[in-house]
């Protein structure tokens, strides 16, 4: 009996310590405004690499009104978290490209807009910000500044965004 009851015990034991995963969730969805897809609202997910805060990755999608026509961002980038106190603040340094659909370049002479001042633009975003994860790590928000860096022009870009963990 006794040995039944020691093995029941062990067998939870090991089970417990199996199953446990790591409080930190790797895996982000959010929606961003302005920020590194460079517009009024980009849809990203973001996965960290390691179980721990560190390197990750991120790829979106973006949108964006330039004139009258909607146009579309894709933005691509990495990460580091830095963990600023416990596991639920963090300073996120990050550094991507976005390519933008027929973002309008030049004004036209004369007032009258061609397809000729439109192209198609890969610029380069170094980011840097805060993170802050909320109940239970369910929920994430993160304000940052990005520096927009392209041949036509390099402009400072706020960003805010929302989402989910998992």
């Amino acid at each position: 009996m006794n040995k039944s009851i020691l093995f029941f015990l062990i067998l939870v034991s090991f089970t417990n310590v199996f199953s446990q995963k790591s409080p930190f969730k790797r895996n982000d969805v959010y929606a961003e405004t302005f920020g590194n897809g460079i517009g009024m609202l980009a849809l990203n997910y973001e996965h960290q690499l390691q179980k721990e805060p560190g390197f990750g990755f991120r790829l979106g999608i973006g949108y964006f009104s330039a004139d009258v026509d909607n146009k579309v961002s894709i933005p691509v980038g990495m990460n580091y978290l830095i963990r600023l106190h416990q596991n639920k603040s963090f300073l996120d340094a990050g550094i991507g490209v976005t390519w933008s659909s027929d973002e309008w370049i030049k004004d036209p002479p004369g007032g009258t807009i061609t397809k000729e001042d439109f192209e198609h633009i890969f610029s380069f975003v170094p980011s840097i910000g805060f993170r802050q994860h909320l109940i239970k790590e369910k929920f994430m928000w993160r304000i940052n500044a990005c520096l927009i860096m392209n041949k036509y022009r390099i402009f400072p870009f706020p960003g805010l965004a929302i989402g989910m963990r998992f």
